[in-house]
């Protein structure tokens, strides 16, 4: 995931959005930005942060040469009567604190003989302990810190909505 950052400082954010607005309108189908957040910043008055999400730095890339998205920077900037600030961030972490996060373990992830299909799902110390009962008494592995580390490793967070 990449997210842009854009700043603007102005007191008419309705007409900003309203030029947002407009800019999706006319680019629906062709832009690769999959969602806006726009908040205010609660210490410098009129001042106004966009993250921008896309799935990738080359997917704004794209979005960025759309030439609605040249129009729409050039206007944002005459509203503004200052330059607009950027920022490009690689997103290298992300945690939903909305809902205690669940771990699963996939057998069908995890190269054997036997072909096992179980999954095991929840809190990361329970999964991690099941699935080293498992690893011992149905695939034959012994219950060792070498075999913990890759279970460690093979965790995955649980799909939202499960």
């Amino acid at each position: 995931m990449f997210i842009q950052t854009v700043e603007i400082r102005t007191p008419r954010l309705a007409e900003a959005r309203a030029l947002a607005d407009e800019w999706s309108a006319r680019t629906e189908g062709r832009r690769t930005a999959l969602r806006t957040i726009t908040a205010k910043d609660r210490d410098q008055d009129d001042t106004y942060v966009m993250f921008v999400e896309f799935p990738d730095a080359e997917a704004a890339r794209v979005n960025s040469e759309l030439p609605e998205t040249g129009e729409l920077a050039g206007k944002l900037t005459a509203l503004s009567g200052t330059p607009l600030r950027y920022r490009d961030l690689d997103v290298v972490d992300e945690v939903d604190h909305r809902t205690p996060t669940r771990k699963t373990l996939d057998c069908r992830d995890i190269p054997s003989e036997r072909g096992c299909g179980l999954t095991i799902s929840g809190p990361a110390e329970e999964v991690l302990e099941a699935a080293a009962q498992h690893a011992v008494s149905a695939h034959g592995h012994t219950d060792d810190e070498e075999l913990r580390a890759s279970l460690r490793e093979s965790l995955r967070d649980e799909p939202p909505g499960r």
